[in-house]
């Protein structure tokens, strides 16, 4: 008899499809007490979406809907769609599911304070709440038991073979809105302590998303792990073929940063690089993208570095950055790169300049020498 009882138990999933049958034929209210009873017995949005007596248009079926589209984004990783915006009547069956898909997505971005403030406050009475014991040990928070631990360490990728990243970033490169993402999934793991191999990846990276639309702040942060002097360095190269302008800012900046942390001190790395700003202006100049924005902003920069660059060359003039005057940076720049490179009294004579594109790469190699 107890074996007959254990067998014929009514499960979860019974109760949701009993309850949904009863709703698409019109025997139950869609009352408070019958939601949440759907709320706490419902395993996935799937089985609502799915079942066959409601209508495609059922009001209950398309919340459903937009919420299993919003979680099916977070578990895969996808940057999330707009949150969906569920009725206040089917709001208590299907907000667990939207604010666990937005822990979720907060615990891929590494933001797992806002993880975990979503997860505890879960209702306790839903599935997503059963999560919460899984979410305690990937976060190392207490309250996990020893199998939600294990079953952590299952689902955390710790290790990932160098030929299996590159190849999940090579995939991710054709869709540019998600190799952000993978590469700050992979890149700590593929980098280890092979700078020139990081570089080489950051710079692969830079490209392709330089193809679709102009460096952000945020895809330089990828190259954080090198240091600002050469995470602007790489946006540089990335960039002066598409956005001359930004190139020229990411350059400025790059010697910025160098100056500061004393990569560069001597007085030929400084008029090498900025005979390269003075190309990038030109440059930009020549495809009218050298507005008064720019050259104000890469007036500011050097002004930063004014103090520094006076000590290593003999420059007695800046300019100002609220001139009005157009292009006074370019013949700033042309007077500051005629300056010799050795305080010898008879230098030999220059020969043609290189092309920018010469000088960045020759820049590259040495970087990676």
């Amino acid at each position: 008899m107890a074996e007959m009882t254990t067998l014929m138990k009514t499960t979860p999933h019974d109760i949701v499809s009993t309850l949904l049958q009863d709703l698409a034929l019109g025997r139950r209210l869609r009352d408070d007490a019958t939601l949440q009873e759907l709320a706490q017995n419902l395993c996935s949005p799937y089985e609502v979406i799915h079942h066959s007596l409601l209508a495609e248009d059922d009001p209950l079926r398309i919340a459903a809907l937009q919420a299993h589209e919003y979680f099916e984004a977070a578990a895969i990783g996808m940057p999330l769609p707009k949150q969906p915006q569920i009725s206040s009547q089917y709001a208590p069956v299907f907000h667990p599911w939207i604010q666990l898909s937005t822990a979720l997505h907060a615990f891929y971005e590494g933001d797992k304070n806002t993880a975990w403030s979503l997860v505890n406050a879960l209702p306790k009475h839903c599935a997503p709440h059963a999560l919460k014991g899984i979410f305690s040990a990937l976060l190392h928070r207490p309250g996990s038991t020893k199998d939600d631990e294990e079953f952590a360490r299952t689902i955390l990728v710790e290790q990932v073979d160098q030929r299996e990243g590159l190849g999940a970033l090579e995939e991710a490169a054709l869709y540019p809105q998600l190799l952000p993402a993978e590469m700050k999934r992979l890149l700590p793991i593929l980098i280890k302590e092979k700078t020139d191999f990081a570089e080489r990846i950051i710079l692969w990276a830079f490209h392709v998303l330089s193809e679709e639309k102009p460096l952000s702040d945020d895809d330089i942060q990828l190259a954080m792990s090198l240091g600002w002097s050469e995470a602007f360095r790489l946006a540089t190269l990335a960039s002066w073929e598409y956005d001359p302008e930004r190139a020229l800012l990411f350059w400025l900046h790059s010697l910025e940063h160098g100056l500061k942390k004393n990569k560069i001190q001597e007085r030929h790395e400084v008029l090498a690089r900025l005979e390269v700003a003075l190309e990038l202006a030109e440059c930009a100049q020549d495809h009218e993208l050298f507005t008064h924005e720019i050259e104000a902003a890469a007036q500011s920069i050097l002004l930063r570095c004014q103090k520094t660059i006076s000590l290593i060359l003999p420059i007695k003039s800046f300019f100002s950055p609220s001139t009005k005057e157009p292009s006074t940076l370019i013949p700033w720049l042309q007077k500051a790169v005629d300056q010799p490179v050795s305080h010898h009294s008879n230098p030999r004579r220059k020969r043609k300049k290189l092309s920018s594109a010469t000088n960045l790469e020759l820049f590259a190699i040495e970087a990676s020498a």
